[in-house]
């Protein structure tokens, strides 16, 4: 199991085996590959209620899937966005950007 993603929780709890997993995977990666330049769009123009929205269907999905390190920064944009939080959203994006790049990584190794 990887911190980043819990692989053996997916495949127990959501009754995927490994290979539906990494098709989910794989479609989860272009989901994020369209939004992460809608993400930083919304936080250069300061457009908090599309951060929400946009950090919130990130979230939603990679939670699903068990990315955990990339769901649980999707959820500090999605609170910076609701106004719960006065976080610089940019650190965070950058931080989001690298856990993905390693969360694919690490399924490359499977």
């Amino acid at each position: 199991m990887s911190n980043l993603i819990d692989l053996d929780d997916a495949i127990e709890n959501l009754g995927l085996d490994k290979e539906d997993f990494l098709e989910l995977a794989n479609d989860l990666k272009e989901f994020t590959d369209e939004t992460i330049p809608k993400l930083k769009i919304a936080i250069e123009s300061n457009n908090l209620d599309d951060l929400n929205h946009l950090a919130h269907a990130v979230k939603g999905a990679l939670l699903n899937l068990r990315f955990k390190t990339a769901g649980n920064i999707a959820l500090q944009l999605e609170r910076i966005g609701k106004g719960d939080s006065s976080e610089n959203p940019a650190p965070l994006l950058s931080d989001f950007i690298e856990k993905m790049e390693k969360s694919y990584d690490y399924l490359k190794t499977l």
